[in-house]
Parts: C-alpha cells; sequence; structure tokens
C-alpha cells in the first residue's frame, strides 16, 4: 500500500514538474521578443465559448518585429507552436489571446515583453493587465 502512496507521490510531482518547466519556456519566449510598442483595438473576434479570439489592432507606438517568433520557435523543445502577435495582408496586427472578450474597440494595449505585461487602457485609465505568456496561443509537443 506504501509503495502506491510513493508512486502516486511521484507521479503528482513529475506532473507539477514538468508545468513548471513549460511555463519556464514560455517566460522564456516571450523575454526573447524584445517588444515594446503600442498598440490601438480596432476590431475584436471571438470564437470560442469561452471568449478565446484575436484583436485586430493598429500600431500606435513602436515598432514590431513579427519575424522574431519564427526565430524562436528553432530553439524551444516543449512546444511545437507559440505565437503572440501576427501581421494581417491589410497591415494590422492581430494578437491571440483567449479572453479577448474582455477587450473593446478603442482599447489601448500597451505590449512590453521584457516585464511579460500587457497593459490595456480604456478611456486613458488601465483597466486590467496581464502576463503575455498567459494569453498568447501555444500548442505542446
Amino acid at each position: 500500500m506504501s509503495s502506491i502512496l510513493v508512486l502516486i507521490a511521484l507521479a503528482v510531482r513529475a506532473f507539477f514538474v514538468q508545468a513548471n518547466v513549460i511555463e519556464e519556456e514560455r517566460k522564456w519566449f516571450v523575454g526573447q521578443l524584445k517588444y515594446d510598442f503600442a498598440l490601438k483595438v480596432d476590431s475584436i473576434c471571438i470564437y470560442g465559448y469561452t471568449g478565446e479570439g484575436f484583436l485586430d489592432c493598429t500600431l500606435s507606438a513602436g515598432e514590431v518585429e513579427v519575424s522574431i517568433q519564427k526565430e524562436l520557435l528553432k530553439k524551444i523543445k516543449l512546444h511545437k507552436a507559440m505565437w503572440f502577435i501576427q501581421r494581417a495582408k491589410n497591415g494590422s496586427y492581430l494578437i491571440t489571446n483567449s479572453k479577448a472578450s474582455r477587450f473593446q474597440k478603442g482599447d489601448s494595449l500597451l505590449i512590453n515583453s521584457n516585464n511579460n505585461r500587457i497593459q490595456v487602457f480604456r478611456k486613458g485609465k488601465v483597466l486590467f493587465q496581464e502576463k503575455i505568456s498567459d494569453s498568447m496561443m501555444t500548442a505542446l509537443f
């Protein structure tokens, strides 16, 4: 009986260690982006029942080097895909977000990957902030 408990404890520990390693890889990826820019939300597309979707945005300050994500994907081990922002054909930027339903047209986003932070402003006031590593789309293994 005690050996079963030991095996269960080891399995639980292994799960949490793996989850921590996955989170660390996401944080590393975000830190390597070197993003520091501002966007204005032009439209929101919700495609999931839990509010996930994407934000169609216009760049309002700074520069966005989208291609760095593709280069970083070659260096990660646990994720087969990871992305935060894409360039649309019309020149706007698309940000995937697991809680896109919280945003409104006209919201301003301040993106700083060194701090792993998205600050969301509405009518000049901070509405909320979230971690980039928590909001981007990923696929494991």
